[in-house]
């Protein structure tokens, strides 16, 4: 029972004689009387969102009919137009009907939406008479409670969150004096409960210029919102004197305070570093550019402002639930600028588009598409200024790192990766205990058979990682080619990749790592080994004892700019990823830029590899090459595995040039003629980016 219904007799003559009174003096004691002429009209809810935009009584931004891409956003996320009386499916840029880029200005408004019908208290077709739930029922409609964009920027993303926003807030006081027991009474909940609603974004400085800026803007210049500020400060100062503090309303450059009886919220602006985000009940929430929020495990990063955010919504979200009310109460939504392929907000997309989160309503976008005042043409300086800067800010394509030590991916991935190399030995992770209870991370040879050439000398390469990062390592074996000119150079071909990596209360089992090499050399020639300088000297000890020459190595700038360069050449050969790792077109083609279909901590060693060094970034005033969010989110942004590709590479070129031009054996002088052989008798040379051939 509501509680406006649960009056006694004597309750009811008594609230009657106060406000008798009250009204006679022109003030007002309770704030559940009857609505005048005055107030009906102004509680008198917009049809739906986009007449809310554009008309003149409300919002009064007309132009949302010519930023096709506010448009399509607004009128899809709130699922406005009727599936049964408009052809097709309308999504932005789906070249069919409802594409809002395929349609005129008539056309788009003459689409059937639906509009809010106050007996039936939901959302209804003015053409089929079926209402919102219906369509929700029928798996129609999604009922969206999540809003998830990835728009480049200048493209007015903040605008189209700061109408959204207006539009939400007009909904709720709308619903708070005009529904029996205000909004408390409309979700059920207990009318001393206070919501917030919040716009988040990554800093103090930031969260006053972005979407909280444009709402304020919007709000301010909206002819309703004027209407309403105006009657609600009038209610607020013809309150009747009691012994209680009365309810206010007040604004501020950060936040705006409705102490209304019937409404009760509070609209704020905050950021990833306030302290007040966590133990609110939040009607909505608006987070801004999570891309630029810290992208690590900490409680400022933007995986826990989202996760935060989105726990303070689940009273709402769970009375919605349990009294039917609008599907999009207690949302959140979030719209960024992507700055990393693996940041939070890039995950978050991935999820939606590929797996698919519940109710959650994602998008994409560059620039020019949805903002049609920006076109491509715009942008051709930023790109010949800077095309992978210029394809983040604007396109929405944002590369494998900020200042990428491999600029073209695509080409790289052409020259390096062979699909058809498979590994020579297969491994088996799991972890054991000791008698202390510790808990290791270990590595073991699965049985099988092996691909290996005896007369190929092995190098490997390890980084040893201990707690946080992992234990990777390499195997590669040269291969002797003749390049373009006839001159005699040999590709590192890699024949496994390892990677350990260590939970919050596990290590690295080093004995293992040993027992691999051992059975490693009993089956094929181990010519040297590697190792960084950290937790290294007890393993490189136990090494040697099996005759194998091992030393420390530290890897400079130069050697990742160098293995770069040999690579463009076709003189490293890597395996390749999983096949289910990253995202392939139908055709069976890799999309570019590439898009990974799994998070980092549950790749494969091999598909870590490729992710690693994409992600290396080069200093552009130092030029030291690091990956500089190393050690910020375990399993992310890792460059372990990537250390023992170039240092694998590093020792096949150097010592390996050495031993070959020093070995005199008739086993060599053999494999030079026969080189020879080939290369003059065919009249063909042997490519290093010619993977179907073989040696």
């Amino acid at each position: 029972m509501l509680w406006h219904e649960d009056k006694s007799d004597f309750g009811e003559d008594i609230l009657a004689i106060v406000n008798q009174e009250a009204r006679g003096a022109g003030k007002v004691a309770y704030e559940d009387a009857p609505l005048s002429v005055d107030e009906v009209s102004l509680f008198k809810m917009a049809p739906n969102a986009i007449e809310f935009c554009i008309s003149e009584r409300f919002a009064n931004a007309p132009d949302c009919l010519e930023y096709r891409g506010s448009y399509a956003v607004i009128r899809d996320f709130f699922e406005l137009r009727c599936p049964t009386c408009n052809p097709g499916d309308g999504d932005m840029h789906s070249g069919g009907p409802g594409d809002p880029w395929k349609m005129s200005l008539e056309e788009l408004q003459a689409e059937t939406l639906l509009v809010w019908d106050e007996d039936e208290l939901d959302d209804v077709c003015p053409g089929c008479n079926k209402t919102r739930s219906e369509f929700i029922e029928e798996g129609k409609f999604e009922g969206y409670n999540q809003m998830h964009l990835l728009i480049g920027m200048r493209a007015g993303k903040s605008t189209t969150a700061g109408l959204i926003g207006c539009y939400v807030e007009h909904v709720f006081l709308c619903i708070a004096h005009s529904y029996p027991g205000g909004i408390h009474g409309y979700l059920g909940t207990n009318r001393a409960e206070q919501y917030e609603m919040t716009f988040l974004a990554a800093s103090d400085v930031q969260s006053q210029d972005t979407i909280w800026s444009k709402f304020t803007g919007y709000r301010r210049n909206s002819p309703w919102f004027q209407r309403y500020v105006t009657w609600v400060r009038g209610r607020a100062n013809a309150q009747v004197k009691s012994g209680m503090r009365p309810w206010r309303y007040e604004e501020s450059i950060k936040f705006i305070r409705n102490e209304h009886p019937r409404c009760r919220i509070v609209i704020n602006s905050l950021n990833s570093n306030s302290s007040s985000q966590a133990g609110r009940t939040r009607i909505w929430s608006f987070v801004d550019e999570m891309g630029r929020m810290q992208q690590t495990d900490g409680p400022q990063s933007a995986r826990e402002v989202y996760r935060t955010q989105e726990a303070s919504l689940k009273t709402v979200r769970s009375h919605v639930k349990a009294y039917g009310c609008m599907r999009w109460f207690g949302a959140i939504f979030s719209v960024t600028s992507p700055i990393a392929r693996d940041d939070y907000a890039m995950e978050l997309w991935r999820r939606a588009s590929e797996n698919g989160i519940s109710r959650m309503f994602s998008r994409r976008y560059a620039t020019w598409l949805f903002n049609p005042m920006q076109p491509r043409a715009e942008f051709d300086i930023d790109f010949v200024k800077d095309p992978v800067g210029a394809m983040r800010d604007f396109g929405a394509e944002p590369p494998g790192a900020e200042h990428p030590l491999i600029h073209d991916e695509q080409l790289w991935y052409s020259k390096t990766v062979d699909p058809l190399l498979q590994a020579t030995q297969q491994f088996e992770y799991y972890e054991r205990g000791d008698p202390t209870g510790r808990r290791y991370v270990s590595v073991r040879v699965v049985p099988g058979p092996v691909r290996i050439h005896e007369h190929e000398p092995r190098f490997l390469f390890f980084d040893a990682g201990q707690t946080f990062d992992s234990f990777a390592g390499a195997c590669a074996h040269p291969r002797t080619i003749i390049d373009d000119e006839g001159n005699e150079r040999r590709v590192t071909v890699f024949d496994w990749i390892i990677r350990l990596l260590p939970g919050p209360n596990t290590e690295v089992h080093f004995d293992s790592v040993r027992d691999l090499v051992d059975i490693t050399r009993r089956r094929t020639r181990i010519a040297h080994a590697g190792f960084d300088r950290w937790n290294s000297v007890q393993i490189i000890q136990q090494i040697r004892d099996m005759s194998i020459p091992a030393e420390q190595m530290s890897l400079k700038s130069k050697d990742f700019v160098d293995w770069k360069i040999e690579c463009m050449g076709g003189f490293c050969q890597m395996l390749p990823p999983a096949a289910n790792s990253l995202k392939v077109e139908r055709s069976g083609y890799i999309v570019w830029p590439i898009v990974w279909m799994i998070d980092p901590p549950l790749m494969d060693a091999q598909t870590s590899a490729i992710y690693e060094l994409m992600k290396l970034q080069q200093d552009p005033n130092s030029q030291k090459v690091t990956n500089p969010f190393k050690g910020k989110h375990r399993g992310w942004n890792s460059d372990d595995v990537a250390q023992v590709i170039v240092g694998c590479h590093k020792l096949v070129q150097r010592i390996g040039y050495t031993e070959k031009f020093d070995d005199r054996s008739r086993r060599a002088k053999r494999t030079r003629a026969e080189i020879s052989a080939v290369s003059g008798a065919s009249g063909r040379i042997y490519r290093p980016h010619d993977s179907k051939r073989k040696w």
